[in-house]
């Protein structure tokens, strides 16, 4: 058996490597990893290229090769996912092959590469420009500790699926979604006037409203406001817009059986991001306003004006939209506070924001491409609303029976993975199938056949569902007169069953 375990996983392993290092893929089917920006220098859109192909049957396995060569690719450089921001990159990783797997596409060689970027990512608190915290540095490390938070859910998500213990990454999801929700600068006027001006994010939770339309967030005393720092401004995209790994952390974590819960002080601050981002949506554009705070320390002092630039546009990135976020339902299933919403309510996104049309090679170098589109909008809007089909969790080994080889040598059973009945032939593997190994008396690989032909209703009932296990297929000549051995392999690739022979003395022509 063990003989056999290793050449079949070699035979996949050679298989995938060949593809990868010739440059060989299905046909691309408009896939997004086939568009010639594809690999062209923004690891976050390439990230979330694979993501959107994970969702097409079609393109499911193109998005396997390609997340299994930019992993192993990664992994050379041995500061591969120490980068601050890298937890983005690992949370659409994993989330990406949680679709692989219910596709029927995971595999082992990528579940190997995955156990090291596990043990390899490290969440650093250090920006290029230095050490992230909110005073004096006036940048937040509320980014830091989302991308941790979104990485390490995801993470244990797919551990739980692959039946293999997730505590270790449950507990660090937990404990950087804690730590960001308290990241925020609270400013509070009175602390800062009773300190001199040397007291920037004095306020607290208990001083929290809203600052729209007066409606309250907390029970406290309407002194405090939310000011989420970055890029020495006040800056809505670093406080609310960051909830949408949030709502991705929160995601990953239900896939490993744990619901996370936001503290009633978590959950003010929430609602006070969102008044915040409120307060600065002009009400007739609907774009930013020129009214964050641009805090200067000057000889210990704080001083400076609001006449910044909310959406970031002169400091880094132009385009910044508050229409980026879709975030009221992901807030309203959480029960945070929901400001009044007199100019801004965050039901969309606008998708039309990004660089998502067609097959554009801007896609894919440009700062709001695909991989804030799957971050902003996928991950955060459209499966907080309906999250699609995942990994099966791998619970059961495949079954089934080769049934016996026809005088004209077609080898003739039926196969199935009872993790995953309706996905085997019945469309959530595109009508794939089971994947069967072949083999004669001398370990000799024969053929790759597949269980996705018509089945009676006994084996249906066998497998637990679909209607499609039944595989037939044709041997090469040179089998005649050898015994022929069949093996289920496990829809998520991580086992293998042999399957009985029916055919009396062996299963033969």
């Amino acid at each position: 058996m063990r003989q056999l375990l290793n050449a079949t996983r070699l035979r996949l392993a050679a298989s995938l490597l060949l593809l990868l290092s010739t440059g060989l893929s299905l046909p691309a089917f408009a896939c997004r990893t086939g568009d010639p920006g594809f690999g062209s220098g923004n690891d976050l859109n390439d990230y979330g290229a694979i993501m959107l192909d994970t969702d097409d049957s079609n393109c499911a396995q193109n998005a396997l090769y390609a997340l299994t060569a930019k992993v192993q690719a990664t992994l050379t450089d041995p500061n591969a996912f120490h980068g601050y921001l890298d937890g983005y990159l690992v949370a659409i990783m994993f989330a990406s092959v949680q679709r692989l797997g219910a596709n029927g596409w995971a595999s082992k060689t990528l579940d190997d590469l995955l156990v090291q970027v596990e043990q390899r990512y490290l969440p650093t608190r250090v920006k290029p420009y230095g050490m992230c915290g909110n005073d004096p540095q006036l940048s937040t490390c509320m980014d830091v500790d989302m991308a941790g938070a979104a990485a390490y859910a995801w993470m244990a998500g797919y551990e739980a699926h692959r039946m293999r213990d997730a505590t270790f990454f449950t507990n660090q999801a937990d404990s950087y979604l804690h730590t960001a929700m308290l990241d925020t600068c609270l400013f509070d006027l009175s602390a800062f006037m009773n300190s001199g001006g040397r007291t920037l994010c004095g306020g607290s939770v208990y001083g929290l409203t809203h600052d729209v339309a007066g409606a309250t967030v907390g029970v406290g005393s309407g002194t405090s406001v939310a000011m989420p720092l970055n890029h020495q401004i006040e800056n809505p995209n670093y406080g609310f817009g960051l909830m949408t790994s949030a709502a991705s952390a929160v995601e990953g974590m239900l896939l490993a059986g744990h619901d996370f819960q936001f503290t009633n002080d978590e959950k003010i601050i929430a609602g006070a991001l969102f008044a915040e981002i409120q307060a600065r949506v002009d009400p007739t554009s609907g774009n930013y306003t020129w009214t964050c705070a641009a805090p200067v320390l000057v000889n210990g002092v704080w001083t400076g004006s609001y006449t910044a630039d909310c959406g970031d546009t002169l400091t880094v990135y132009p385009g910044y939209s508050p229409n980026d976020y879709g975030l009221y339902d992901f807030y309203f299933n959480k029960g945070f506070p929901i400001p009044p919403g007199i100019n801004y309510q965050s039901t969309g996104p606008n998708t039309g924001l990004f660089d998502y049309n067609g097959q554009q090679v801007s896609d894919y170098g440009s700062f709001f491409g695909l991989g804030r589109y799957v971050t902003y909008v996928t991950l955060a809007k459209t499966w907080v609303d309906q999250l699609p089909a995942m990994m099966p969790y791998n619970r059961n080994p495949p079954q089934g029976y080769l049934d016996g080889i026809t005088s004209a040598g077609v080898a003739e059973g039926w196969a199935c993975d009872p993790d995953m009945p309706s996905g085997n032939g019945d469309g959530a593997g595109g009508g794939r199938g089971l994947p069967v190994d072949l083999y004669d008396s001398d370990w000799n690989f024969i053929a790759h056949a597949y269980g996705n032909q018509a089945s009676e209703t006994a084996v249906n009932t066998r497998c637990g569902d679909g209607t499609a296990h039944r595989f037939g297929i044709q041997l090469p000549a040179w089998t005649k007169g050898k015994a022929i051995t069949a093996y289920g392999l496990d829809y998520t690739w991580l086992g293998f069953t042999q399957l009985p022979c029916l055919q009396s003395p062996q299963c033969s022509w």
